[in-house]
């Protein structure tokens, strides 16, 4: 990869129908993309190569005789439960 791009992996997912891009399951979609960060956390590929952790999805549909344009666009993450807490700042010395 030359040094002026960077690599961003991703899944594109463009719909026939209106009705075929309200039909699919996005938090099935959100749910496969977790697992597969999560399966390259585990294997280590993430260490090899760090932009597998940012991968996104994006489902679209074009209505080319309206030009009417529907997509819905994820970053997949992990929440943590509970939540991490910072502690307070304290002095060096």
């Amino acid at each position: 990869v030359p040094p002026s791009l960077c690599v961003v992996p991703g899944t594109l997912i463009n719909a026939n129908t209106l009705e075929d891009f309200k039909e699919w399951d996005k938090a099935e979609l959100l749910r496969k993309a977790a697992a597969a960060i999560w399966q390259d956390m585990c294997s280590g590929a993430a260490l090899a190569e760090p932009h597998r952790l940012c991968r996104f999805l994006l489902l679209t549909f074009a209505d080319l005789k309206t030009h009417k344009y529907y997509y819905w666009f994820a970053f997949p993450a992990f929440a943590l439960d509970p939540p991490p807490r910072a502690t307070p700042p304290a002095p060096l010395a």
